[in-house]
């Protein structure tokens, strides 16, 4: 593998993505989890201020969300439009079990930056979000 030569797992491609984004996106849970056994930057941007954790959140993958979460991802930071983890699995309407949304809604603060209309009175233990 090329960390094993070397390799900086937090350099960005031309498209803005470190190898941690790219693994976060294309569903690759076990390369996942070799970047970040090799120390690769949780909290690396890409171009649009995106996290691996805003990513994961944003398409719905719970199983990288934990992951992520279990290596110490922060929920509460944003993109460049303002979007926190929890806003955009919410605004995109994705089901997900209420404990990954609890997971990612672990600050109440998260849901009040946003600016999208979710306020701190949400409930997310609300059974409108669970399976």
């Amino acid at each position: 593998m090329l960390l094993e030569a070397g390799a900086d797992p937090n350099k960005l491609n031309s498209e803005g993505n470190a190898a941690l984004h790219l693994a976060t996106s294309r569903h690759t849970l076990g390369v996942l989890s070799k970047l970040l056994d090799a120390g690769a930057d949780l909290e690396v941007p890409d171009f649009d201020g995106r996290t691996p954790l805003l990513l994961a959140a944003a398409s719905g993958e719970e199983k990288r969300i934990r992951l992520l979460k279990s290596y110490g991802a922060n929920t509460t930071a944003s993109d460049n439009d303002g979007n926190t983890a929890l806003s955009l699995a919410l605004e995109r309407y994705i089901p997900m079990k209420a404990e990954t949304l609890r997971l990612l809604a672990q600050n109440k603060d998260v849901i009040k930056q946003t600016g999208k209309g979710w306020t701190d009175s949400f409930d997310i233990s609300s059974t409108k979000f669970q399976l």
